[in-house]
Formats: structure tokens, C-alpha cells, sequence
């Protein structure tokens, strides 16, 4: 039991930063729970989704570019936040205005349908934005899309 609580203890420091804290949980790292909460970041291209997903699993797994447009499907992992296990997903980004007829916009397309199949089956949305460019078209845009309740 001592051994298993020292590898816990080992794991959580190998992929924690210096400066963050570590959390004292009752849930193993190394359990696979079923049912854990789905938390989808969502918003934009191009906002810091992905780099705000690499930051919560502390390791480099989604890609990160200056050219919007780099995450198509959502990316899926495991992960513990503040102690608890959840189900991390990064999507693509949320175009709200498209050039219809193009093959780009037609992966646009593609990428705003997955974003949003992946919106309806979760339990938590961080909607992620750039500061400065919040408008009501935004705002409203972004929202009606919420499930229920979360609005």
C-alpha cells in the first residue's frame, strides 16, 4: 500500500510544473473511472483552445500553431483537474462566418459539426475567448448552441 501511494506521489510530481500545486485526491492515476465528467473547451480558431488543453494535461499532446485551422477533430484524454478525473476534450475551431462553395469552407463546415456533436454530449463547456474581440454576435452565437441549463 506504502509502495503504490510513493508511485502515485512520483507520477504527480513527474508531470506537475514547479510552480503549480499538486492536489491531494481519493482518485488514483492509475484507475481508469467510467463516467468521468466531459469537459469540452471550446470558441474561436485560433484563441489559445489547444494550448489551454496541453496546459491542463502538462504535456505537449494537442498541436499548437499561429495558422488557425491546425485542430479539425476533437482531441480526447483523460485527465485530473484540482484532484479530480475528468474526460478533457479540445475541439476545432468555431468559424461563424465562412466562404460558402469553397473546399475550405467545406471543412469548416465539417469541423463546426463536430465541434458542436462534441458541445451536446458534455457536462461542462470553457468557452475560451480573445480579449478584446467579445461582441454580442459572439456572445449570442456562442450560447445558443449551450445546452440547456447552461445558459
Amino acid at each position: 500500500m506504502k509502495k503504490k501511494q510513493n508511485q502515485k506521489k512520483q507520477f504527480s510530481k513527474s508531470f506537475t510544473p514547479k510552480h503549480q500545486k499538486t492536489y491531494d485526491s481519493p482518485y488514483s492515476m492509475d484507475s481508469d473511472y467510467k463516467n468521468r465528467p466531459r469537459i469540452v473547451i471550446a470558441g474561436r480558431p485560433n484563441v489559445g483552445k489547444s494550448t489551454l488543453f496541453n496546459r491542463f494535461l502538462n504535456r505537449r499532446l494537442a498541436i499548437v500553431d499561429s495558422k488557425p485551422g491546425v485542430t479539425r477533430d476533437p482531441v480526447e484524454k483523460n485527465a485530473f483537474i484540482l484532484g479530480y478525473p475528468v474526460k478533457l476534450i479540445d475541439t476545432g475551431g468555431f468559424k461563424l462566418d465562412r466562404d460558402h462553395g469553397s473546399d475550405e469552407a467545406i471543412m469548416d463546415e465539417l469541423v463546426v459539426e463536430k465541434t458542436l456533436e462534441t458541445l451536446k454530449n458534455c457536462d461542462l463547456i470553457i468557452l475560451v475567448l480573445e480579449v478584446g474581440e467579445i461582441t454580442a454576435k459572439m456572445k449570442n452565437s456562442s450560447l445558443s448552441y449551450a445546452p440547456t441549463g447552461i445558459r
